[in-house]
């Protein structure tokens, strides 16, 4: 019984159904229902459903869902109710998903790092939105990237960028380099330097940047940064891969 328990606790998700499978009364000493996906949008004319191992919701959870264990995805797209998220996650108790993707939501730092503290996440996006820290504030943006170690696909336009953001993001010890990196609310009068140990240090050949400035900036500041940045790709070497990077 007591391989049994640890299986129950620290097991992966395939051996874990297949434990829940051979026999219910298992399930009840773990109580964790694996669902693979879930899914959330606004189509108020439908109800929710499971499809297999998957949820989708059209409005609240159903108070009867609860202690889920989240294995795959997590999309939430609900510009017009922002607080979706911050209730769905009550109702989760384990999460190791590798997509999560949200539009639109008002949600603490608190609650969203506990679905990024498994380190499991490969593609993130977050936008629309807030990410509020303690202090009602938005959280930096290298505050989220710092919490996703092995991701290579990153939209985040939900979070503050400040002028030590492209500092903070170089000297990270990070496990996967992006391949795709788009962050909004940039400050054009950012540092070169630190953007440039950023760029060689964490991405992969060829990869793809993208910089959406702050709304109040000026074309010209605009006009200034691109400048600046094809100056900065001339110099590299022909060794050094150049990314593509988009000034919008």
């Amino acid at each position: 019984m007591p391989i049994i328990r640890y299986m129950l606790t620290n097991g992966t998700v395939r051996q874990k159904n297949i434990l829940y499978e051979t026999c219910k009364q298992l399930f009840l000493l773990e109580p964790f229902p694996i669902c693979c996906n879930i899914t959330f949008t606004e189509k108020r004319s439908n109800k929710n459903c499971f499809i297999g191992q998957s949820l989708r919701l059209f409005r609240s959870p159903p108070p009867k869902i609860k202690n889920l264990f989240l294995t795959k995805t997590l999309t939430i797209d609900s510009p017009k109710s922002s607080t979706v998220l911050s209730k769905l996650i009550c109702k989760i108790a384990k999460c190791e998903i590798w997509s999560l993707d949200v539009v639109g939501q008002i949600i603490s730092w608190k609650n969203l790092h506990f679905l990024l503290e498994a380190e499991t996440i490969k593609h993130f996006s977050f936008i629309e939105g807030k990410i509020i820290a303690n202090d009602e504030n938005l959280i930096p943006i290298e505050d989220v990237i710092e919490a996703l170690p092995f991701a290579d696909k990153i939209y985040l336009n939900s979070a503050a960028f400040t002028q030590n953001t492209f500092a903070k993001l170089a000297t990270l010890n990070r496990k996967e380099k992006f391949k795709y990196f788009e962050i909004g609310n940039v400050d054009c009068n950012f540092n070169f330097n630190d953007f440039e140990n950023f760029v060689k240090g964490h991405f992969q050949p060829k990869a793809e940047i993208i910089l959406r400035v702050e709304q109040k900036t000026t074309l010209e500041s605009i006009r200034n940064v691109i400048l600046k940045l094809k100056v900065m790709l001339e110099s590299w070497t022909s060794e050094e891969t150049k990314p593509k990077i988009s000034v919008l």
